[in-house]
């Protein structure tokens, strides 16, 4: 009874919280509210709004250790219930960073302070899940392997793979609206773009698939598996490819007036960091995994990471989490060490091109150590062959963006130095 009580007293605070942090917010942000300070009556209601928050996560997760009725381990109990307190904490933080950076200029001169609440707030949000994750599996609360979907009814579920690569879609889709909004002072301009291309990634992702693999998995014998999706089959080179193409004839037809080079440099960097979210639904599908490996090697992995990748009583190098760190690193080194960092070198169009041959690197690497049950084609090799081509393609396309800077000649009135002249009206 008493465990009951503190679980479900639990789940009304952290709602009670988040309601009273959605009405108080709200108000600030329609008010336009620059003076973000304690001093702030607004904000001091605020603030009540998140330590609610993060005190219901506590007793929530207290809760949950109670009704399961574990007994000694204060240790990992106070980890996963001190894990619960600073992912509310974090977690308030990084909404509030993140919905005054990308919203209106609610900011001002606080621009700064939301900024680095929005990234502080996430990095401690993901330090405090993998937390109460921990202590979760160390308390023996969370069976492995995990649940892969969530089952809605019968037959038909949602698959965390999807949500991964939606959430990792939509955020890149707010980033991206970001960028423009400061190179034209307006949001929305690629939001029917983002319907487009998104669409069109998938189905690129999945003929992708589906060709590499037309007589490994006998498409050849049975063509309409082809449209069987929910059994799974998605390749990112596929997807990345026809959702470019498709969002570059977006913007030439509906967008003129924006240079395509310059739009596709804001926007297809981005796109590894979607990468790098997805990957997570590899994890929880226990695919493309690496091949067995010693466990003391990763002493310093998480245990729930550690368990997750424990597949037929081994352990297998956690591709997903190479993959996904090296996509983040790859997204900085484009938009900062190469954009800002050596912007006088660059041309309209060089990012854009830059993730082709970064992508190309990271399969080169990457593809030979994967299990051989989650290659492609009939000689294994697929994705490693078009690794070298998506290289080659992308070094020999940076070449020709230079040469044709150098000796295009602009049309009469028409701005070509790589810079965006035109701006839309506020």
């Amino acid at each position: 009874m008493y465990a009951n009580f503190v679980f479900w007293l639990g789940i009304l605070v952290t709602l009670v919280g988040g309601g009273l942090f959605y009405l108080y917010f709200s108000a600030i942000f329609k008010a336009n509210n620059q003076d973000i300070s304690f001093k702030n009556i607004a904000y001091r209601k605020l603030f009540i709004a998140v330590i609610t928050i993060a005190i219901g996560f506590p007793i929530l997760f207290a809760g949950i250790i109670a009704m399961n009725e574990i007994s000694g381990l204060t240790g990992y109990k106070v980890m996963t219930i001190g894990g619960g307190l600073l992912f509310g904490l974090a977690f308030s933080a990084f909404l509030f960073g993140l919905i005054f950076f990308f919203g209106k200029d609610n900011a001002g001169k606080f621009k700064r302070i939301v900024k680095y609440s929005a990234i502080i707030g996430g990095l401690l949000s993901l330090i405090a899940i993998f937390i109460v994750l921990d202590g979760f599996t160390y308390l023996e609360l969370i069976t492995y392997p995990l649940v892969y979907q969530i089952v809605i009814y019968k037959e038909f579920s949602v698959h965390f793979y999807a949500l991964f690569i939606l959430s990792g879609a939509i955020l890149v889709y707010f980033i991206c609206d970001h960028y423009f909004y400061i190179e034209y002072g307006k949001h929305g301009l690629i939001e029917n773009l983002f319907y487009i291309a998104f669409p069109a990634g998938i189905v690129g992702a999945r003929l992708w698939y589906v060709i590499g693999n037309w007589y490994r998995e006998g498409f050849n014998e049975r063509p309409l598996d082809a449209f069987a999706v929910w059994d799974g089959g998605l390749a990112i080179m596929g997807g990345a490819l026809l959702g470019g193409i498709v969002g570059i004839l977006f913007l030439k037809w509906r967008r003129k007036w924006i240079p395509t080079r310059h739009a596709a440099d804001l926007i297809v960097p981005t796109i590894l960091i979607a990468q790098a979210i997805g990957r997570w639904g590899n994890f929880f599908n226990q695919e493309v995994y690496g091949s067995i490996t010693n466990s003391a090697y990763w002493w310093f992995l998480p245990e729930f990471i550690v368990r997750q990748m424990t597949i037929s009583g081994s352990m297998r190098v956690p591709l997903f989490l190479i993959e996904g760190i090296v996509n983040l690193a790859g997204y900085f080194i484009i938009r900062y060490a190469v954009g800002r960092g050596l912007k006088k070198y660059t041309k309209m169009g060089d990012l854009a091109l830059l993730y082709v041959v970064w992508y190309g690197l990271t399969r080169f690497i990457l593809e030979p150590m994967r299990d051989p049950a989650f290659n492609m084609g009939t000689n294994d090799k697929w994705s490693w062959i078009w690794s070298i081509v998506f290289i080659a393609l992308g070094v020999l396309a940076i070449i020709a963006n230079h040469l044709y800077e150098r000796y295009h000649t602009p049309k009469a009135g028409k701005i070509d130095d790589g810079k965006v002249a035109i701006k839309v009206k506020k």
